[in-house]
């Protein structure tokens, strides 16, 4: 009678082997779904090659390098709220570098993640992004390498607002970028925040500023990764804070049937210290609708203005306590074909050392 009552009404307990395959089936149906969706998406794809002759002399010695850049990206709208980028490039584990210059008999080199974030567009002009960011000028606005290499790929959170009004474009970003995980300790970090307009005058004049207020945590008494070690320093520690100002402004004329002259302006005061902790640029640029551009600036960067794990690399391996003069010409052949050279004169504001440094690039883009 109990066999007739269990077989009735009680479901049959599956073998192990049955309840192990069907979770597998159920695995590999999400994996499915997810490529589909994935295949099902307009991705965005873009990269660029680019072949670098350079040559630097430091006073002492001189050398030549023979350098090439690989980069490939792709980014794709999910749904109607979220977006997906992710790229690689060539070069080793330097954030501020991906050149991987020709060297050791032929070695392989590397070709790492460079960027992987998700970005959601919650309000019309306003987006929140997470992971590691695309790029640093795409983050905030920047116009120079004195603080930032454009290299940088910030990671953490970052937001960015834009709203139009009366003929102005009003900005403002802001996040939380991680800069260090210690296992025993406080984390080092940097908290933004960036308002800022784009003002077209009229047709042929525009107006950009903006004041970027970095708030650095945690970093004092710490030993920064991939730092050339010109910050003041204590027992190999940061010895002070950073919390830095930095003003920027930007005219452009365009007189589109000769040529489009700008002129820009950076500053940078570290308002933790009051001795060597300032900086500037000063700049001018001019180009036409053949594709030349030129572009020339004068800067200085004092040894405690700002941590020296940001700035241009190419600049006494991207250290502080250093002014100088950069300049740069270049020639868009054609569509996907560009060539450029630039010149870099800096004195150590320490040392008085001196390093020059001459590039010549050939790019492709597809």
């Amino acid at each position: 009678m109990l066999e007739k009552i269990k077989n009735k009404y009680c479901k049959p307990i599956r073998k192990k082997g049955e309840v192990m395959r069907m979770k597998l089936f159920g695995i590999l149906s999400v994996i499915l779904s997810v490529n589909l969706a994935l295949f099902a998406v307009d991705f965005e794809k873009k990269g660029d090659f680019r072949v670098r002759t350079q040559w630097e002399n430091d006073g002492n010695s001189s050398r030549f390098r023979e350098r090439i850049r690989l980069r490939y990206s792709v980014t794709g709208e999910i749904d109607d709220l979220w977006k997906i980028g992710f790229g690689v490039a060539t070069g080793g584990s330097d954030p501020r570098s991906t050149n991987e210059t020709l060297d050791n008999s032929f070695e392989t080199p590397d070709l790492r993640l460079d960027h992987a974030f998700a970005e959601a567009k919650v309000l019309n002009g306003l987006e929140i992004w997470f992971g590691k960011y695309k790029g640093i000028k795409k983050a905030i606005c920047c116009l120079s390498g004195l603080l930032w290499d454009s290299d940088l790929r910030p990671e953490g959170l970052g937001i960015k607002w834009v709203k139009e009004y009366n003929n102005k474009n009003l900005f403002f970003n802001t996040g939380m970028w991680i800069i260090d995980e210690i296992k025993k300790g406080d984390d080092p970090y940097l908290v933004y925040f960036q308002p800022g307009f784009d003002f077209v005058k009229s047709d042929n004049v525009e107006l950009q500023m903006y004041v970027g207020c970095y708030l650095f945590g945690n970093v004092k008494g710490k030993a920064l990764d991939h730092s050339p070690g010109t910050n003041t320093l204590s027992s190999g520690n940061l010895k002070y804070d950073y919390d830095v100002f930095s003003p920027g402004m930007r005219i452009m004329f365009d007189n589109s049937s000769k040529f489009t002259l700008s002129l820009f302006v950076e500053g940078v005061v570290n308002i933790d210290i009051d001795k060597s902790n300032k900086g500037y640029l000063l700049g001018v640029g001019v180009s036409n609708d053949n594709g030349w551009k030129l572009e020339i600036s004068h800067g200085r960067l004092e040894r405690d203005a700002w941590l020296d794990i940001f700035s241009d690399s190419d600049e006494f391996n991207g250290q502080t306590g250093t002014q100088g003069q950069k300049i740069n010409i270049s020639k868009k052949v054609n569509k996907h074909t560009s060539v450029r050279a630039d010149y870099i004169h800096l004195e150590d504001l320490i040392t008085n050392d001196n390093l020059n440094v001459c590039k010549l690039d050939m790019l492709w883009s597809f």
